[in-house]
């Protein structure tokens, strides 16, 4: 039902990839977080691991809470 990019390049790359009649959302994880950003930084470069461990902590509580989970 739902597919999460951890920045605009992945939201760009699967949508290029994605095939002809599929219409599942596609979307920024961080859009489930209140950080004011919109994409994790990747680590393997920026090497701040505890950031993009944040990051994606408050985008999954955020998705929990939307799903009532």
């Amino acid at each position: 039902d739902l597919i999460l990019g951890m920045d605009a390049a992945n939201i760009r790359d699967m949508e290029a990839q994605r095939p002809g009649g599929v219409d599942t959302r596609v979307q920024l994880f961080l859009d489930y977080a209140e950080t004011g950003r919109s994409d994790v930084p990747d680590p393997y470069y920026t090497r701040n691991f505890n950031e993009a461990l944040e990051l994606i902590e408050a985008a999954a509580e955020g998705l929990a809470r939307r799903l009532g989970a």
